[in-house]
């Protein structure tokens, strides 16, 4: 390249405020997926079958996120279906479940005051 077709020089400054992401706002509480899982369980008395779990959109991850969190617990329990015996994991929502989401109700209680 010839200096006449080089490109112009740019200051460092310059390139790192256009490359540097926004700083992100750290979130309090449950996260959204978080969150609705955890609504979903507490409307649960007696807890989710994994497969209603992700029959409403969420991961195996997500669930696994949850467990080793506390804020669910998981067991698996046998169930007859067409006359079969089958072993499913039932998802219950924790003590520390239930704080999560009242923390976050009164959070956003808060921000709309």
């Amino acid at each position: 390249m010839s200096p006449a077709s080089a490109p112009p020089a740019r200051s460092r400054a310059t390139t790192a405020a256009t490359i540097m992401p926004y700083p992100h706002r750290r979130r309090r509480g449950p996260k959204p997926d978080r969150r609705r899982a955890l609504e979903l369980l507490a409307a649960s008395p007696e807890g989710c079958t994994e497969a209603l779990m992700f029959a409403n959109g969420f991961t195996a991850e997500l669930l696994i996120e949850l467990v080793r969190a506390g804020l669910a617990s998981a067991h698996a329990e046998r169930m007859a279906t067409d006359g079969k015996m089958t072993e499913v994991a039932r998802v219950k929502i924790s003590e520390a479940g239930w704080q999560a989401l009242e923390g976050d109700a009164i959070n956003r209680r808060a921000k709309s005051t």
